[in-house]
């Protein structure tokens, strides 16, 4: 379990802000999207 969750911060650490910031947009888009589904 450690070693992948270092993995993983490895991988946001190289990530550009950009990346970030599409990584961020995408995840919003999904929760908003988990949300509205979970309410019908």
């Amino acid at each position: 379990m450690s070693v992948h969750l270092r993995t993983g911060l490895d991988y946001l650490l190289a990530l550009s802000v950009d990346d970030l910031n599409d990584l961020a947009d995408t995840v919003n888009e999904l929760s908003e999207e988990v949300r509205r589904n979970g309410k019908k």
